[in-house]
């Protein structure tokens, strides 16, 4: 029982935390049907739709502008439309950093793992310190049961801010499917060497 409460206890802060602070797991991907916008989206999806029309854009100025309309349509849950809007922009400018990130999410939430591993690829290597795509690539890994990668990537990912709880808990998640005791061990002194003020995440840790 004490297995299965720390179990859950984990995976409600991470699903809260990735909501919260991590733009490349979209809170709303459990909707099957779109959210209605709210009166400031619509002013905003209008306000695209009317600079898209005036065709006084230069071409780097209206990929940037689809991919804007792409991330819009993904937080009201149209993500046929987002895809629709990256594809077209990515045909405009293949150097789009943040489209490479969101397909790997979406190729991840959908268990393409190659492709999302692809997609994650593409993005550091036009910016090896694209910090958010090695996270996103290292969970992709971890779900695709390529554990030494997914530590690989996590462990660099931690390493970029050692006092952020759900970079530690995210290793340990992965850690534990290799050695449970030495995950435990390695949560253990990433614990006592962290700055803990003001992170109630730690508090998870303490638990486990």
């Amino acid at each position: 029982m004490k297995t299965f409460l720390r179990g859950c206890s984990i995976a409600v802060f991470i699903f809260i935390s990735g909501c919260s602070t991590s733009p490349e797991w979209r809170k709303n991907a459990i909707f099957a049907t779109p959210l209605q916008p709210s009166l400031q989206q619509e002013v905003i999806l209008a306000r695209i739709e009317q600079i898209l029309a005036s065709r006084s854009l230069t071409e780097d100025e209206y990929a940037q502008l689809l991919y804007e309309r792409g991330v819009l349509y993904d937080s009201l849950g149209l993500r046929a439309l987002a895809r629709n809007d990256f594809s077209m922009a990515l045909s405009m400018r293949p150097d789009m950093l943040e489209i490479f990130n969101f397909l790997g999410i979406y190729f991840t939430q959908a268990a393409n793992y190659d492709a999302a591993y692809e997609a994650f690829d593409s993005v550091l290597e036009l910016d090896p310190t694209y910090n958010n795509a090695r996270f996103n690539r290292g969970i992709a890994l971890y779900y695709g049961g390529r554990l030494k990668l997914a530590q690989d990537d996590l462990q660099a990912f931690y390493q970029v801010d050692p006092n952020d709880p759900i970079r530690s808990l995210w290793l340990y998640l992965v850690e534990k499917e290799i050695d449970s005791d030495s995950a435990k061990k390695q949560l253990k002194q990433r614990y006592l060497k962290a700055n803990k003020t003001g992170q109630w995440g730690w508090n998870i840790v303490e638990f486990i």
